[in-house]
């Protein structure tokens, strides 16, 4: 008879006294067995923008700090002018693919008038 009541000495009561104690200290399900009010919270931040009663945009407050005045007037005038360059390029390079068998042409002209002049040279 004395031994179970040593035994229940040695082992505080718990429902989770099976498992070891390092398995529960990176478990947050056996922080809920310990605490019911803030279990619920472990994982959870404890950010007051959370639980403040008005609506708090982080993404609006970040844009104010960073805004200066006339800095969409000049990132507008900026991508137009790159844009425009680009646009001027494009139409460039279509202008040159164009005018690439004319040149060509020119070019077998010359060769051609070239060849034909050449014997008059030697005269």
């Amino acid at each position: 008879m004395g031994e179970p009541t040593c035994l229940m000495q040695q082992q505080p009561f718990s429902y989770a006294a099976g498992i070891p104690n390092e398995a529960n200290q990176g478990n947050p399900l056996h922080a809920l067995g310990q605490s019911i009010s803030f279990g619920r919270f472990m994982s959870e931040s404890l950010a007051w923008e959370k639980w403040s009663t008005f609506s708090h945009n982080r993404y609006v407050e970040e844009a104010e700090r960073f805004s200066r005045p006339g800095s969409v007037a000049q990132k507008k005038a900026y991508f137009e002018a790159h844009y425009k360059n680009l646009a001027a390029r494009k139409a460039a390079a279509l202008l040159e693919q164009a005018m690439l068998p004319l040149t060509m042409c020119l070019k077998q002209q010359m060769k051609m008038n070239f060849k034909k002049m050449q014997p008059k040279i030697q005269e």
